[in-house]
């Protein structure tokens, strides 16, 4: 869309003011009074009547113009308006309410930067510009009000959309651009003729990027998460100049997939306020996420809860958290095909454990917490190597399994390669114990042998430090440690293996060297407490199928023990005839992870059958 005007309707800039206010056209509808000043050119008495009917609408958030200050592409000259707020009461006889100090300063300062030849106005600018006609009208600041009003207007009617110089990713700036910008200004300047069109080509992208990029249950799609701050900050800004205008921006279930959509932003958030998978974007989602639910008038639930939480000053927090958020039986995790975004998450407090996994790349993105703090973020690296074949890897991977109850979250992602090479990847988070598993699965690799390079990415801060005696390891951020378990690795060092575990600078790369055609292998990281001082053992297992050794290719189990926890973990890679059994435990699924009784039976947590 291209704000502009027809020529008869848009006057010259070197115009007078009382010519300039004679050649507005307006709407059909349009209050007498005001129409007879504007066409006698009585700026005066036009202001003042602009300002009475400003009056009666609502007052504007402070945090609104305030929150420009944050934007990324806000340049120096914006933001020294950000440092006070406007007056928001209304003008009375006793006191002068426009003039208050150093306001008229600040304005100046914002018409040199709208009419600078050398910055163009962009689209923040105007939209910072017609935030500023609305508070000043409502605060009956004529003085201040007219330069801007008429600055704004002339800037709008000649702006052309920077639609090639944004990048394609940037969905956030495309929806200020093509649905922000032309909604707000046919919403302040809605008496004008030309508002009209502003207002619907707003209207219609605004509805449609929200109803495109989110999923029926309001989950945003992964791509979005590098910039959703800003994205849903359009949204909300949007919406309240909907409800300040008191005319309807969202049609039939749109503003109820809004109201989803920030049900599935909040348990995004960490416990410092930062989004998951945000790529180190500047834009705080939790002011946003504040305004719109205020906005948005969410009912109160876990999520509002957890919002509230989150928006108190964070200090260090300890070690321990309270559950005591339940949700009222809403389960803090979510995972959507078409969104390609997984979210497993212990609890609805802002100290919970938590892995977010965005699949919609050739290499998913992984960002996993413990008690809020992240320890592992970024993409999750995979390089195949099937003799001598290198495998190139599918630009997107597909959930193929998902579950999610009170003791545990489970996702598994699948890539189909070449001559149906099955690549597999497992995240299992444990909601009451504390431990998250991690595994690369292939099957039916095209050629022998099979080399993986698998990389863990660490989190800015985080370091790994390996035992000297064995092959476990320990992350390690600030007073936190997770215990790491390589399953595919034999523990005793000692122990000759072919396959290898190097730290690289931001992330931990383990390869694995097989003879076969398939592998799994599952690495296991451990925070609970309770266990960081316990013995540590594991184990690979022999796998039968009918009284015969299943080959390493084929099938593998591993048994790990963490002091009192002792796991079962096992994975089909071909197919079976018979029932096959692991440590006496017997099955037909194609995934199996258990932990041991007292009686030293199996009792599965998860199971997950074949789906061939």
């Amino acid at each position: 869309m291209t704000i502009s005007a027809t020529a008869s309707a848009a006057p010259v800039a070197d115009s007078s003011d009382v010519e300039f206010l004679k050649s507005l056209k307006w709407q059909p509808g349009t209050d007498a009074e005001l129409r007879r000043a504007a066409a006698q050119g009585d700026v005066a008495s036009f202001l003042k009547l602009w300002c009475r009917q400003a009056s009666a609408s609502p007052r504007l958030p402070d945090e609104w113009l305030a929150s420009w200050g944050h934007v990324e592409g806000a340049d120096d000259a914006l933001t020294s308006l950000f440092a006070s707020r406007l007056p928001t009461g209304r003008r009375s006889s006793k006191t002068a309410i426009h003039a208050s100090p150093g306001w008229g300063v600040r304005v100046e300062a914002f018409l040199k930067r709208l009419r600078s030849s050398d910055a163009p106005a962009d689209a923040i600018v105007l939209l910072v510009g017609a935030e500023l006609c609305a508070r000043l009208a409502r605060a009956g600041d004529t003085e201040n009000l007219w330069p801007v009003w008429r600055a704004v207007l002339e800037a709008a009617r000649s702006h052309q959309p920077a639609r090639n110089a944004i990048p394609s990713t940037r969905f956030d700036l495309k929806l200020v651009e093509q649905g922000e910008l032309p909604y707000v200004l046919g919403t302040v300047f809605a008496p004008l003729a030309e508002s009209a069109a502003w207002s619907r080509a707003g209207k219609k992208f605004l509805i449609e990027e929200l109803v495109g990029r989110t999923d029926s249950d309001g989950t945003p799609h992964a791509e979005l998460l590098p910039v959703l701050p800003g994205w849903i900050a359009s949204l909300a800004r949007a919406t309240g100049w909907s409800r300040w205008a008191g005319i309807p921006l969202w049609t039939g279930d749109a503003e109820g997939m809004l109201e989803s959509l920030w049900e599935r932003a909040i348990p995004l958030c960490q416990h410092d306020g930062r989004l998951s998978l945000s790529n180190g974007h500047p834009v705080s989602p939790l002011p946003v996420l504040r305004w719109g639910a205020t906005t948005l008038e969410l009912a109160s639930g876990a999520t509002s809860a957890l919002l509230a939480n989150l928006s108190r000053p964070q200090t260090r927090r300890p070690a321990g958290r309270s559950r005591s958020s339940s949700g009222g039986g809403l389960m803090p995790s979510s995972q959507s095909d078409w969104a390609r975004l997984a979210v497993l998450r212990s609890d609805w407090s802002p100290q919970a454990d938590s892995v977010v996994v965005s699949h919609h790349q050739s290499a998913p993105g992984l960002e996993v917490a413990i008690g809020g703090f992240p320890i592992l973020q970024g993409p999750w690296q995979l390089e195949l190597q099937a003799g001598s074949t290198v495998l190139e890897l599918a630009d997107e991977w597909s959930c193929v399994c998902w579950q999610s109850d009170a003791d545990l979250d489970y996702a598994e992602l699948q890539m189909v390669g070449p001559k149906n090479c099955r690549v597999e990847r497992q995240v299992l988070l444990s909601r009451t114990e504390q431990f998250l598993i991690l595994a690369d699965t292939i099957r039916n690799a095209p050629g022998e042998p099979l080399c993986v390079k698998s990389t863990l990415p660490l989190a800015p801060g985080v370091t790994f430090q390996p035992e000297k005696s064995s092959r476990e390891g320990w992350l390690q951020a600030d007073r936190r440690r997770a215990r790491l378990l390589p399953l595919a690795y034999p523990i005793d060092r000692v122990l000759s293996t072919p396959h290898k575990l190097t730290s690289l600078p931001g992330g931990l790369e383990f390869e694995y060297r097989v003879a076969g055609r398939g592998l799994f292998a599952p690495i296991i990281i451990d925070w609970n407490p309770n266990r960081s001082r316990a013995a540590v053992e594991w184990r690979a297992l022999t796998v039968t199928e009918n009284s015969k050794i299943v080959p390493a290719g084929h099938a593998a189990g591993y048994r790990a023990r963490l002091g009192k926890l002792q796991l079962l973990l096992y994975r089909s890679l071909k197919t079976p005839q018979f029932p096959r059994a692991v440590l006496g435990h017997h099955t037909n699924s194609e995934t199996v992870i258990a932990t041991f009784g007292k009686d030293g039976t199996a009792e599965p947590l998860l199971t997950v059958d074949d789906d061939e």
